[in-house]
């Protein structure tokens, strides 16, 4: 099913972007953005939730024919973009059932949860108590398999992780 998704993701990025909309103004493209990654978000929850690969299928032909009609719409903030990354790693854990690469994917998303509750950290005790979350999500991911694009997007993460702590802690 894998191979699904990234046909209709290379299907729908072969396919020339249609001249972007303009909104009538900041409000409106912000919410244009939102509107467009929470759809595709909902399919992504749909796919996870297909019990065949009938159902998959049909989901990701939807995204293919929607993603070239609504490319471009309107500009997406970095945490959307972040949530549209986070829905295609849920994607391919989805896709993949159990296997290592699923670990792999759903590490990286906890891992940026964690990222994001230390970055909000404003003490050495939200420091402390964020870290201790870290290293047993470290200790429950210690043999998992990751691709190198797994590996080197852990790393980015837990550099970042790192940058707010040390922060926080100042």
């Amino acid at each position: 099913m894998r191979v699904v998704v990234v046909m209709s993701v290379a299907v729908a990025c072969a396919h020339p972007a249609p001249a972007p909309t303009a909104p009538a103004g900041p409000d409106d493209e912000a919410q244009v953005a939102e509107a467009n990654v929470a759809w595709f978000e909902g399919k992504v929850a749909a796919i996870c939730a297909c019990a065949d690969r009938s159902c998959a299928s049909e989901l990701n032909r939807e995204i293919g024919d929607w993603m070239p009609a609504h490319f471009g719409e309107a500009r997406l903030d970095e945490a959307q973009r972040q949530r549209l990354r986070d829905a295609g790693l849920r994607t391919q854990a989805c896709l993949a059932a159990e296997s290592e690469i699923s670990k792999a994917a759903q590490a990286i998303i906890d891992m940026r949860a964690i990222e994001t509750r230390m970055c909000a950290c404003a003490d050495a005790a939200c420091v402390k108590r964020v870290s201790e979350e870290f290293e047993t999500l470290a200790k429950l991911n210690e043999n998992t398999k990751a691709s190198a694009s797994e590996i080197q997007e852990a790393a980015a993460v837990v550099g970042r992780i790192t940058e707010c702590a040390t922060r926080a802690g100042d």
